[in-house]
């Protein structure tokens, strides 16, 4: 299996964002701690323009894998546009190819 590197890209008091990648994959990390307005709109900007500048690196799309549990990160990727692809290591698998 090939080494990723992982680096925080959003931290804020209700909102993280990382990014672990490799040459194969890139796979976005989104804990939410709080869901308000500015966490929303922050989520809602923030991963389609780290799409574009993935997309622009030679990345074709951006991975996550959330807790089937947390319905509101699920809402949020589904707004998005992001379509799940299944359930792995307990966690269900989305994949972001650019807004809906």
């Amino acid at each position: 299996m090939i080494e990723s590197k992982r680096i925080t890209l959003v931290d804020k008091e209700d909102l993280v964002l990382d990014l672990e990648y490799n040459e194969d994959f890139a796979i976005l990390h989104l804990p939410v701690m709080r869901m308000n307005r500015s966490t929303y709109t922050d989520f809602l900007n923030t991963v389609p323009q780290l799409h574009t500048f993935l997309t622009t690196a030679g990345y074709s799309a951006v991975f996550t894998g959330i807790k089937p549990e947390d319905t509101v990160v699920a809402k949020l990727l589904n707004r998005l546009g992001a379509k799940k692809l299944g359930h792995a290591d307990g966690l269900d698998v989305y994949e972001y190819t650019g807004v809906k």
